[in-house]
């Protein structure tokens, strides 16, 4: 009497690890367009199963199905034959786990992994699977007067760096001006004395030559 009760005890503590196990094993998983995603999937007790499925939740739609002790066994959905497959085929160690390539926004949905023992299939690992781009982070706001990853302008920076040109450019010009001025100005002949100084000296200018001596005869 107390073997069989040690034996269904035994049992009972078994089937609640399993339900446990399975109940823990309902996880969440993100992937980008284009990527490759792996499902996890473990079957307790590291125990090689007769068989494996992948379904959809809710859906009738199966994505593969194999079992590795028959030829021949191994099917794939119809929508996912060229982007499924399992780790591995063998199931070796209790490893169920699916690899989906170049997942779209479509696959978003909640998977079931079960296995087969003792001619029975069992619920062993629920994953939900969303499929989104990754968002674009905003750009950081601009600091004032310095330049910011949208290629704003640095303000400050090319005010001053203005000055800098603008100052050496005045100075040659100004030199160039100047050095005009003073060549125009030794150009020019030099002026005479005023018009009425002139007339005021004309009665005082001495003759060139001699005038003449006219002799009486």
């Amino acid at each position: 009497m107390k073997e069989k009760m040690a034996g269904a005890s035994l049992v009972l503590i078994r089937w609640l690890s399993f339900v446990a196990l399975a109940a823990a094993d309902e996880l969440n998983r993100t992937a980008e367009p284009g990527q490759d995603v792996i499902l996890p999937c473990e079957a307790p007790g590291n125990e090689d199963p007769e068989a494996a499925e992948w379904k959809k939740q809710d859906d009738d739609e199966w994505l593969i199905y194999l079992r590795p002790n028959q030829s021949g066994s191994l099917s794939f959905g119809s929508s996912y034959e060229d982007r499924v497959d399992l780790q591995d085929r063998q199931l070796k160690n209790g490893n169920a786990s699916l690899v989906l390539r170049n997942v779209t926004t479509n696959d978003s949905k909640t998977y079931e992994c079960r296995v087969g023992r003792n001619r029975s299939m069992e619920l062993i690992s629920t994953i939900h699977l969303v499929v989104a781009s990754s968002p674009v982070p905003p750009p950081p706001p601009a600091t004032p007067g310095k330049q910011d990853e949208n290629g704003g302008e640095k303000k400050d920076e090319n005010i001053y760096a203005l000055l800098v040109l603008l100052v050496p450019v005045g100075v040659v010009i100004c030199y160039i001006y100047i050095k005009h001025c003073r060549r125009q100005r030794s150009a020019e002949p030099p002026a005479g004395p005023p018009l009425e100084l002139q007339e005021l000296e004309q009665p005082f200018r001495k003759p060139l030559l001699p005038e003449a001596v006219v002799c009486s005869q």
